[in-house]
C-alpha cells in the first residue's frame, strides 16, 4: 500500500510523492513523485539526507494556515507529549509512544487535528532537542 508523503531534507529540498518501501529502520526507500508520469522510475531517498517525513492528508496543504501548538486540556491523549525542535528552528508539538535519539528517527502525531500533517518521523540526527510535557 502507498503512503502520501513529504520528505522534506536537510538542505530545504522537498518532494512530494508515494512510497511503497519505507521503513523507518532502513537507510533508504523509493518516492513515486505526485506528478509522475506512467514509465517515470521512483526517486531513491537516502534517510541520513532527511530532516523528516510528513504524512499528510494532502498534497497541496494550507502555506497559511498555522498549527496550533497547545495541549488540549479537555482531551484524553496518548502517548508522551513532546515537543520537538529541529535543527533549521522548526518546532513540532505532538504525542508519541516513544522515542530514543541514538535510533534513526521515531513517529509523533501532531496535536493539531487541522494539520494537514497526520503523522510525521523525525530524523534523530536533524533534532536540535526534544522535550517532554507534563501536564
Amino acid at each position: 500500500m502507498s503512503q502520501k508523503m513529504v520528505a522534506r531534507f536537510k538542505n530545504g529540498t522537498v518532494l512530494k510523492g508515494y512510497a511503497f518501501d519505507f521503513a523507518p529502520n532502513r537507510d533508504k526507500f523509493h518516492l513515486r513523485m505526485e506528478d509522475a508520469a506512467p514509465g517515470d522510475k521512483p526517486v531513491e531517498i537516502m534517510m541520513d539526507e532527511l530532516k523528516a517525513i510528513f504524512f499528510v492528508k494532502s498534497f497541496m496543504g494550507n502555506p497559511d494556515y498555522n498549527e496550533d501548538k497547545n495541549f488540549p486540556k479537555d482531551q484524553t491523549l496518548y502517548g508522551q507529549k513532546v515537543v520537538v525542535n529541529f535543527k533549521d528552528g522548526e518546532t513540532l508539538v505532538g504525542t508519541c509512544n516513544a522515542y530514543h535519539l541514538d535510533q534513526p528517527g521515531f513517529f509523533f502525531f501532531p496535536i493539531d487535528k487541522q494539520s494537514n500533517n497526520m503523522r510525521v518521523f523525525a530524523v534523530s540526527k536533524f533534532i536540535n532537542d526534544i522535550s517532554e510535557v507534563n501536564m
